[in-house]
């Protein structure tokens, strides 16, 4: 089997329009040839030309050796044909071993096996298009305004609330989470709701927080579209308010 992969990565190297040339020189001889040689080959050619020093045969097949800080040989790349670029870095990244890693830690395990020009730029472009790794990375987030310091001096004086979800659905058929947060004691409850309508949303906070905690001076939401007036609205009607009290979003 090993044999036969080596008799493999040995063609593909020949084959290969921007390798071959060098890998066809270092296989004959060890010393590296003058740049006349390959003066009219392309310019990643030359660049493979520039690493001869560092290129070593195991095979039949070129590697090229990695050295450390001190300059000392601390391991071997394989020079990859272009045919595999894509299939090594997928491999590496999403397979058994991969698991879809970060973006830095695919470079430093392709760096530990193999090596081609521009290795680290195709292995960033190649993570910026994984469906399951975009669906999940939003890149950097937009610059923001310095973070303000909540101005609050008791307990139940102002709440926050949001709603996450659609999630995995429970045994009871709860698949939104609303969360509460006191701002001055950071008294934190969960609740699990069915669903993230007005009225569903009022109950929980008039049920499970205002008659146990009291009602608070006012309550922060992140302006979110489940958390809209209607929610208070629903919230004074069942607590018999007439005049629905201030809604202090951000």
């Amino acid at each position: 089997m090993a044999s036969t992969i080596i008799l493999f990565l040995a063609e593909l190297q020949a084959q290969d329009p921007e390798l071959a040339p060098i890998v066809h020189l270092r296989l004959q001889q060890s010393n590296q040839p003058s740049f006349d040689v390959v003066r009219t080959n392309s310019a990643e050619t030359k660049f493979y030309w520039s690493q001869w020093p560092r290129l070593i045969v195991r095979d039949g097949v070129v590697f090229r050796v990695i050295l450390d800080r001190q300059g000392q040989p601390c391991g071997q790349q394989l020079l990859v044909p272009k045919v595999l670029h894509n299939e090594l870095i997928e491999m590496l990244h999403a397979g058994l071993t991969g698991c879809h890693v970060g973006v830095g830690k695919t470079i430093v395990q392709v760096g530990r096996r193999a090596w081609w020009r521009d290795w680290k730029a195709d292995v960033r472009r190649f993570y910026q298009r994984c469906f399951l790794c975009s669906r999940y990375f939003r890149g950097k987030l937009p610059r923001q305004g310095a973070m303000q310091p909540t101005r609050v001096g008791a307990i139940t004086e102002r709440l926050s609330i949001d709603l996450t979800g659609p999630h995995l659905r429970s045994k009871r058929g709860n698949v939104f989470i609303c969360t509460v947060v006191d701002a001055f004691s950071k008294w934190l409850k969960i609740f699990a709701i069915r669903n993230k309508e007005a009225l569903t949303v009022a109950r929980v906070l008039v049920e499970k927080v205002f008659c146990r905690m009291g009602t608070p001076l006012s309550i922060l939401s992140d302006r979110g579209g489940e958390v809209n007036g209607q929610v208070i609205r629903e919230v004074c009607q069942l607590l018999h308010i007439d005049k629905c009290a201030q809604v202090l979003t951000i």
